[in-house]
C-alpha cells in the first residue's frame, strides 16, 4: 500500500505520468517569471487564458450576486493573453492551464502563491475531490487599494496532494459533482 499523507515531488510526478496533471511541468524557476510546476511537496499551476470579471455596465453595481440564481450579465468574459490589471478590490474568475484528473484515494487542497499574496492578491482554489477531473477554476481578488497585475501562463497557486489512509466510499463522480469535466468558466450551480 502507498504511504498516506502529503505527497512529495516523486509521488506527484509518478501520478502525473499516469495522467493526473496535463500538461505536467517540472519546476520552472526562470528570472522574470512567476514560478510554476513541480515543487518539493506540491505543484504550482498556471493561470490560463480565459477569464471573467465583474461588470457594472447596465447594473450600476447595485445588483446582488446570488449564487442560487447566478446572472452571467454581472460578468464580462475576456481573453487573458497579456498581463491584466485587477482593479482595486476587484475580482476575476480564471482557469488553470493544466487539466487535472484526481485519483480516487487522493484529495487536493490549493493555496495562493506568496508572490501574489505579498501584492494584496488573494487566490481561492476550492478542493479537488477524489475522481474530480477538469480544468481548475479559481477566483482572484485584489484586496489592495491599487490595481495589481496578474500574469497568464505563469504560476498562480500551489496544490498540495494528500493520500488518504482509506479509500472513500463515495467519490465526486458518485456524489453527482456539479463541476465534473469542467473545461471553461461556469457560474455557481445549486
Amino acid at each position: 500500500m502507498s504511504q498516506v499523507g502529503l505527497l512529495c515531488d516523486a509521488q506527484i510526478r509518478a501520478l502525473a505520468q499516469e495522467g493526473m496533471i496535463e500538461p505536467f511541468s517540472e519546476a520552472v524557476r526562470t528570472k522574470g517569471i512567476i514560478s510554476y510546476g513541480l515543487d518539493s511537496y506540491g505543484y504550482d499551476f498556471r493561470l490560463g487564458g480565459e477569464a471573467w470579471a465583474f461588470s457594472d455596465v447596465g447594473t450600476g453595481g447595485s445588483l446582488p450576486v446570488d449564487p442560487k440564481r447566478f446572472d452571467t450579465k454581472l460578468y464580462f468574459p475576456f481573453r487573458l493573453d497579456d498581463p491584466y490589471a485587477v482593479p482595486p478590490r476587484g475580482f476575476v474568475l480564471g482557469l488553470s492551464v493544466e487539466r487535472f484528473k484526481i485519483p480516487r484515494g487522493i484529495m487536493v487542497i490549493g493555496a495562493g502563491k506568496t508572490t501574489y499574496a505579498r501584492s494584496g492578491v488573494i487566490v481561492q482554489v476550492t478542493p479537488l475531490n477524489p475522481e474530480w477531473e477538469g480544468v481548475l477554476m479559481l477566483s482572484i481578488s485584489n484586496a489592495s487599494p491599487h490595481p495589481v497585475l496578474i500574469y497568464p501562463r505563469e504560476g498562480i497557486a500551489k496544490l498540495l496532494f494528500f493520500r488518504a489512509e482509506a479509500t472513500c466510499e463515495s467519490s465526486y463522480v458518485e456524489l453527482g459533482g456539479k463541476y465534473q469535466g469542467q473545461e471553461g468558466i461556469v457560474g455557481p450551480r445549486v
